[in-house]
């Protein structure tokens, strides 16, 4: 079949370095490609010609897009020039799925009103570096992933809900994997399967084996923003009830280094949860013995507990003492097969296409019960979550 003369013709093919093809007849692209896959495997045998596209274009499904501003201060996206870090504006791509661009326009349009500031790589400041968009050919599902200098995108879940209004096809999952451990989630269907009767009390121990470095406290949000965030979604989630107060007592106990950055590292929280129940949690950035992760439920019926995981449940008895297993260590060890369970739900939810198992809401929540936390060491008061905005 003789091929088209005329050839749609890409306006940034001298410049962009996403690709070496364009420019070139689609014929003499796939004549190239198959020399060179011949010239690789020749050892091996004769290859049988490559078979070529009906309509080359818009079918690439993984679309990078980086940030960056033009002189005039005006916020682009684009492909870097080839062999250099030069953002190359591109409002349309010739071979990047449709929809993943729209979505890095949307993306590009949402900046300025979030105050978000690309990153810029001379002078160090910034935040948002690349934007990666990835589509399901089958499933039409779409993955949108911000690289970002900094883990903390202000307003992220305003952000989200944003983005979500504008393209609802983005399945979007809040990465609270608690939620999936087996024993946390024993304690969820104990207290569903009405063993327990209504929710009373709440406990929760949750204790880390290390602090982490000062230098990340600038930039974590503090302790209730990147440790007790989760110990907040397991109340909300164990006692299947919202947050409605609270109120912190709290110290420097474990590293006078934490304090000079304006945080804490030892904690009591006591919380009134929507459905009447009380919880509360106690949280330490340092425990000698490992990683302690412990909660109790207690209802009109009975009550429900969890231990910490160990390496083995066996316990030595003799005549030193009765002795058993230290915590597991790292929160890696602690939660690998939470971490692959919510996983698992994520992708059996990408493909069926059915609703996420923690959506927009918990994480907004939890991000507003931390605020308040940090609301109420600072103003030494109980602080409702309805006066977070």
């Amino acid at each position: 079949m003789e091929e088209k003369k005329t050839q749609t013709v890409c306006p940034y093919a001298k410049k962009c370095g996403g690709c070496q093809y364009q420019g070139v007849p689609y014929s003499a692209q796939l004549k190239k490609k198959q020399n060179q896959v011949q010239g690789l495997l020749k050892k091996l045998g004769n290859l049988k010609p490559v078979i070529g596209m009906k309509d080359p274009y818009f079918y690439r499904n993984k679309v990078h897009a980086v940030f960056d501003r033009d002189r005039k201060g005006n916020i682009i996206s684009g492909i870097y020039e080839a062999g250099t870090h030069r953002v190359v504006s591109i409002e349309q791509c010739l071979i990047e799925d449709k929809k993943s661009q729209e979505i890095i326009r949307t993306i590009r349009g949402m900046l300025k009103s979030f105050k978000i500031k690309t990153y810029d790589e001379d002078t160090g400041y910034g935040l948002l570096r690349h934007v990666l968009v990835r589509k399901g050919y089958h499933s039409g599902q779409i993955m949108v992933v911000l690289v970002l200098v900094s883990p903390i995108l202000p307003s992220k879940n305003n952000f989200v809900k944003a983005l979500l209004k504008e393209h609802p096809e983005i399945k979007f999952q809040v990465g609270f994997n608690r939620r999936f451990d087996h024993n946390f989630a024993a304690i969820r269907k104990a207290y569903d399967d009405g063993k327990i009767g209504e929710a009373h009390i709440l406990k929760i121990t949750s204790r880390d084996p290390e602090p982490p470095n000062p230098a990340y406290i600038k930039v974590s949000g503090g302790i209730f923003l990147d440790m007790t965030i989760h110990d907040f979604d397991m109340a909300c989630f164990l006692t299947d009830s919202d947050v409605e107060e609270l109120y912190v007592n709290s110290a420097v106990l474990v590293d006078p280094a934490i304090g000079e950055q304006g945080d804490v590292d030892t904690a009591i929280i006591t919380m009134k949860m929507a459905n009447g129940a009380l919880a509360v949690i106690d949280n330490s950035r340092k425990a000698a013995y490992g990683y302690d992760q412990r909660a109790e439920l207690f209802g009109s019926k009975g009550m429900v507990a969890t231990s910490n995981d160990t390496v083995s449940s066996a316990v030595i008895s003799n005549a030193d003492g009765v002795t058993g297993e230290k915590p597991l260590f790292f929160f890696l060890e602690r939660y690998m097969g939470s971490f692959s369970e919510e996983m698992r739900q994520f992708t059996e939810a990408v493909i069926n296409d059915t609703e996420v198992p923690v959506g927009i809401h918990a994480g907004l929540q939890s991000v507003k019960i931390g605020l308040a936390a940090r609301k109420s060491v600072e103003e030494h008061r109980p602080v409702k979550i309805s006066e977070i905005q």
